[in-house]
């Protein structure tokens, strides 16, 4: 089973996940890092680039945003299609709502999409693809229609949905609610889209507690374990259904000694560094 280790510091966020006292992910962010991945934008077309059928985007960062053809929205018989067949139609001028798929980086700009996802902890709503999609991890036929089934009847009319790993485990209820809260969030997205100038952030990405625990926190995790009180009070509210069924689930480490130093994560964080990492299978 595995643990989830939050280690919050002043400046510091740290998250750890272990298999049996293996460290298996490592995340580690600033607490005024200004994170720019999975936020929404209205942005502003500035230079449109034929020859490479890109385009570049102003969306009232410190660079443009690079859009690839292969990002703009398509057709829903086009999905399966390669992305590299598609054609950019965008011209300078056009107002676009597009989402942040990877950081700023040195001179380079994000780089970003038309294709919007908005995550939860059971489902990533996709509204501009008419499409469900069963996470391959839920092996069992008979639950993957089941699921099949009560998405298709609750989702409103030509939105998508790809239903994730911890569905399997939650009651319809859970999963109906969490297809409302999307597609409100979703609908505000839009709205505001309509009403607010360009260059505006229409949606911002949560914080790395928050992304952890609706990404990782799955029917594996044995444990969630933090050093900060106000850490666990958040996360029991934004877990509390699952707190329901397993009340022992978060727990305070209140110990003197550093909570990752006690379950031997700097060790193994610092093996990792070296320039020379030996490998299970003798090979380094």
């Amino acid at each position: 089973m595995k643990k989830i280790l939050m280690d919050v510091r002043p400046n510091t966020v740290r998250v750890g996940v272990t298999e049996g006292g293996t460290l298996v992910e490592f995340w580690a962010e600033g607490v005024k890092t200004q994170r720019l991945v999975g936020n929404i934008y209205k942005g502003k077309v500035v230079n449109v680039l034929p020859g490479m059928q890109a385009a570049f985007v102003n969306l009232g960062l410190e660079r443009n945003g690079f859009l690839f053809a292969g990002d703009t929205l398509v057709d829903d018989n086009q999905v399966s299609e390669l992305s590299s067949k598609q054609q950019l139609t965008l011209k300078e001028g056009d107002t676009v709502l597009c989402q942040i798929l990877k950081d700023e980086f040195g001179t380079k700009g994000a780089r970003i999409t038309m294709n919007i996802s908005i995550p939860g902890r059971l489902l990533v709503l996709m509204p501009y693809i008419d499409y469900v999609g069963i996470s391959r991890k839920i092996e069992s036929e008979e639950k993957r229609d089941e699921l099949t089934k009560l998405i298709e009847s609750n989702r409103p009319e030509g939105f998508g949905y790809v239903v994730r790993t911890e569905a399997e485990h939650a009651t319809e209820e859970e999963i109906r609610h969490e297809i409302e809260m999307l597609t409100a969030k979703w609908l505000k997205i839009k709205d505001d889209y309509q009403s607010k100038e360009c260059f505006s952030l229409l949606y911002s990405e949560e914080d790395m507690i928050s992304r952890v625990s609706r990404d990782m926190l799955r029917y594996d995790v044995e444990k969630v374990i933090t050093n900060d009180e106000k850490t666990l009070t958040e996360l029991r509210a934004t877990i509390g259904p699952m707190l329901v069924k397993r009340p022992d689930l978060l727990e305070l480490y209140e110990g003197d000694e550093n909570l990752f130093n006690f379950y031997g994560i700097y060790e193994q964080i610092a093996k990792l560094l070296n320039r020379k990492v030996v490998l299970k299978n003798g090979g380094y």
